[in-house]
């Protein structure tokens, strides 16, 4: 049988792996709530990311009030347009208090998520485990994800950093599609593909400039093969 170039035998179980890729993230959100905690304590609030807190916080306010309520209207847009950011604090609702450090936790799960779609990714086209658990680090090694200097920062709580790591996600798995055109990766392509335009009111464009390569590429191979099952799956 050939054997990718990447691979290699006797390769260990994806899932001692996976957990690496958990373990750093959590690691990272533990490690950074006493900074967080020291730098809005001597830092004055400021632009996007203490607007967007003061908006959490009213969220969660609402999820305390009626959470099935709250989601509904969110779902309405009555929350403005941040959909992804306020379904994501109506999933970590049980365990969010109002604090940024706290709030953060849906920005580090948003990139925990891209760290597994490149671990599949490179999986599905024949990289080691080891190989992968590396693509599954790139997004991690931007040194502008650490720390509070850009509102990008995984920490800083505005629309970017969540958006930029549903883009990850998205990416990942509409390179998966391409690459393997089966129905349940046109699933969680599609299901990417939404989340990301969820990410922010006006992100229809930059999404559609990350998926244009994969996209364009996925037709053509629906157009070359001309295969039913193919055509359904796109």
């Amino acid at each position: 049988m050939h054997q990718n170039q990447f691979s290699q035998t006797g390769d260990e179980s994806p899932g001692y792996y996976i957990t690496f890729l958990t373990i750093f993230v959590l690691v990272y959100y533990i490690v950074n709530i006493s900074f967080y905690v020291r730098y809005t304590e001597t830092v004055l609030p400021y632009g996007d990311p203490f607007t967007y807190t003061v908006e959490h916080f009213n969220i969660l306010d609402a999820l305390g009030k009626s959470y099935f309520g709250t989601i509904a209207h969110t779902a309405l847009g009555h929350y403005y347009w941040y959909w992804l950011a306020d379904f994501s604090i109506a999933l970590f609702f049980p365990i969010i208090i109002k604090e940024p450090f706290s709030l953060s936790i849906i920005n580090f799960f948003m990139y925990w998520l891209a760290s597994l779609s490149f671990f599949r990714l490179a999986r599905v086209m024949g990289g080691s485990n080891g190989i992968s658990f590396l693509i599954g680090m790139l997004v991690w090694i931007f040194p502008i994800n650490y720390g509070f200097s850009d509102y990008s920062s995984v920490p800083v709580m505005g629309l970017d950093s969540l958006f930029s790591g549903a883009l990850f996600v998205a990416l990942a798995h509409l390179l998966i599609f391409a690459h393997k055109p089966l129905r349940v990766n046109a699933i969680l392509a599609g299901c990417a593909f939404g989340v990301a335009i969820w990410g922010r009111g006006n992100s229809l464009p930059v999404v559609a400039m990350v998926a244009f390569v994969p996209v364009i590429f996925i037709f053509y191979k629906a157009l070359k093969d001309k295969s039913e099952s193919l055509t359904k799956n796109v």
